[in-house]
This record gives C-alpha cells, sequence and structure tokens, in this order.
C-alpha cells in the first residue's frame, strides 16, 4: 500500500464512509505543491454536527506522529484522518481526531502489486470480460511519447533508417530478440535498397506516395516481414516524426499490422483490441510508463477499472 494510491481514492470519493455515519459534502482541495495537510477545506457531516477542516491521509496512523504533525500548528484544523491501518490513536487539541480505517476490499485493490509477475497488467483482475479499449485522444497522446524517444534511439530499426537517409554507418547493432537476424545480414539487405537508390522515390510531398513507394522498395528487399515492419514503426515514422505532422504519420502507422509481442498479447487477454501499427505502439508505450510502475490511477481505462471497484467482492492481483 502506498499514500497515493489513497489520496487517489479520497479524491475519486472512492473510499466507503456510509458505514461509518458520515455524510461527505466536499471532499477537499489536494494540496499538492505546499507543506500541510492532503486536502483542504473539507466538510462532511457526523453525528448530527457538520465538520469544516482539512483531512490527512496516511498508510499508518501512527505516521502522524512519525512525521511531526502533532508539533505543526498547519495540522491542528484537520478533522479526519484517513489510513490503512490504525495502529496508534491521534489526538488533536486534547481531542481523539476521527480516523477512517479504508476498507480491506479496497485496500487490496489500491495495494501496489510488488509482487506481480514482470509481464502482469495490474489491472487485470478487474476488467470485466467485455470490449474495452482506449480513447483515441489517449493513444495519440502516448504514441507521440513513443514517437518522442525513438527519435534518439540506439535500435537497429533508427540506425537503418539513419542509414538509409542520412548515409551514417550502420554498425554495432545488436540484435533485441531472437526473431532478428545479426547485424551482418541486415546490412546485406539495406545495402542492396540502397545501391538501388529505391529510396530516392522517397521524395513525394505527399505523405501516403511516399511511405507507398518506400514500403514497394522494403517488399522487394531481402528483410523479412518481421523487419520490414519494425523498421517502419520504430525507425521510418519516429525519424520523420514532428509534431506537425503527426496526424499524417498516424495514418500511415495505421496502414501497418499491430506488433505482435507479449506486451501486445496482453493487453488483448483483457479485451483491449489493438488493430494497426499506431494502436500496438501507443500501447508499447503506455505500458512502459503506466503499467510497469502501477499507475493504474492516472491511466484512462484503470480509472474506469478502479472505479467499478468501490466495494469489490474479489480480489485477484497475482499476489
Amino acid at each position: 500500500m502506498q499514500e497515493k494510491w489513497i489520496h487517489w481514492a479520497w479524491e475519486k470519493k472512492l473510499i466507503p464512509l456510509e458505514e461509518e455515519g458520515i455524510c461527505l459534502h466536499n471532499p477537499g482541495v489536494a494540496n499538492l505543491y505546499k507543506p500541510g495537510p492532503d486536502f483542504l477545506h473539507a466538510s462532511f457531516s457526523f453525528d448530527g454536527l457538520r465538520w469544516f477542516g482539512h483531512i490527512e491521509i496516511h498508510v499508518y496512523s501512527s505516521d502522524w506522529y512519525k512525521h511531526g504533525h502533532h508539533q505543526d500548528p498547519q495540522y491542528e484544523n484537520v478533522i479526519l484522518h484517513v489510513v490503512a491501518f490504525d495502529d496508534k490513536p491521534v489526538v488533536v487539541n486534547g481531542t481523539p481526531l476521527k480516523t477512517i480505517v479504508v476498507s480491506p476490499p479496497l485496500s487490496n485493490v489500491l495495494k501496489p502489486l510488488v509482487k506481480s509477475p514482470l509481464f502482469a497488467l495490474p489491472c487485470r483482475s478487474l476488467i470485466k470480460p467485455l470490449s474495452i479499449r482506449f480513447s483515441a485522444a489517449y493513444l495519440h497522446r502516448f504514441w507521440m511519447k513513443r514517437m518522442e524517444r525513438k527519435k534518439s534511439d540506439h535500435s537497429w530499426e533508427m540506425a537503418a533508417t539513419r542509414y538509409l537517409f542520412l548515409d551514417l554507418p550502420f554498425e554495432n547493432v545488436t540484435p533485441l530478440n531472437k526473431r532478428q537476424r545479426d547485424e551482418r545480414v541486415l546490412f546485406e539487405a539495406l545495402k542492396e535498397i540502397k545501391d538501388r537508390k529505391a529510396y530516392e522515390r522517397f521524395v513525394s510531398t505527399d505523405f501516403f506516395i511516399r511511405f507507398k513507394a518506400f514500403f514497394s522498395a522494403l517488399n522487394a528487399s531481402k528483410l523479412t516481414k518481421f523487419e520490414q515492419k519494425n523498421l517502419i514503426l520504430n525507425g521510418v515514422i519516429p525519424f520523420f516524426y514532428v509534431p506537425q505532422n503527426s496526424h499524417e504519420l498516424v495514418q500511415v502507422a495505421k496502414t501497418i499490422p499491430p506488433e505482435k509481442n507479449t506486451i501486445v498479447s496482453l493487453f488483448q487477454s483483457i479485451g483491449i483490441p489493438c488493430l494497426n501499427g499506431f494502436e500496438s505502439q501507443a500501447i508499447l508505450e503506455i505500458y512502459r510508463h503506466l503499467c510497469q510502475h502501477k499507475q493504474c490511477y492516472t491511466c484512462e481505462i484503470g480509472i474506469i477499472a478502479l472505479s467499478n471497484e468501490k466495494k469489490p467482492t474479489k480480489i485477484d492481483f497475482f499476489l
């Protein structure tokens, strides 16, 4: 359990308070930048009284004393303590501070999956067996992140692209997986394309004509279909990417079949389709930035999954 998960759940009103007899009117404003309580100017009703003040969140209630809040005047107006484990009573101004313990099922949902398998999706047990997908805007956002990162990559795809279009050396390239052939074989296939000057046809101002001509050159080469697809998606498209032409390049990427790998298969296994190269590239970047770091509470699908699990009946998080 991490404090930021409880913080997120409180902000999204996912923590049930009805069993404690609390009626929440305002969860408060998240205090992200200044010292002091986590949420400011909250309001709730309890025992017939309306309370106004701040909310503090901890994993353990004893963190209140561990963090020195009992000696800090900024915490004198805290009216509610939200914790995962209530291991020590907290007293403020001589009065016991009202404490809410996050329910065990919700705690399990929010628990960081530090023991999950390397290629596990944190949200897998929360996604129901139905068709679900990321929005086009969300995919585009992460696809652009990937293009920016790939432009300076040292992969064989970028080395090959720089060799074809900038005449830079193609050397010291290490194949990334067992389906990739060695550097010498790749170089011979690329040299054949370059010697034919097939890449010179890649000059039209129309993106589709430019790429169609280059695809034809690749198809006539000795590169395998796997190498061709990866060269285009991870080399050529990032090489020509700038934000101004992103929409045109997305349309090109949509004409390429999706990559087939473990990560893409993970998303497909929970009902998230991957229809083309644009979507597979975006999904790979989502996994890199969010899934690997258990950032479900910032993910478009993770938010939906967690929001549907206020009171989960079954928890299976690969623990």
